[in-house]
């Protein structure tokens, strides 16, 4: 995994980055629960105690993926 964007939005905070991980923690109601690729974006928001993901999902196709930026509003 590799972090690549960090969002602060009042007392959250969202992480963007990839993984190559196909059992990265994804929540229950994620938008993308699979992998998808040989590399797949995801994005994390963090608890307000910083300890666990919130809420996680993948976001990718079928081939590598990455995040570009991260913005929260």
């Amino acid at each position: 995994m590799t972090a690549l964007g960090i969002a602060l939005y009042g007392d959250e905070a969202y992480v963007t980055g990839s993984t190559a991980s196909d059992d990265f923690p994804v929540s229950a109601d994620a938008v993308d629960a699979g992998f998808n690729g040989t590399t797949d974006a995801f994005v994390t928001e963090l608890a307000s105690d910083g300890s666990a993901g919130a809420y996680s999902t993948y976001a990718g196709g079928s081939g590598p993926d990455a995040p570009c930026a991260l913005a929260a509003h």
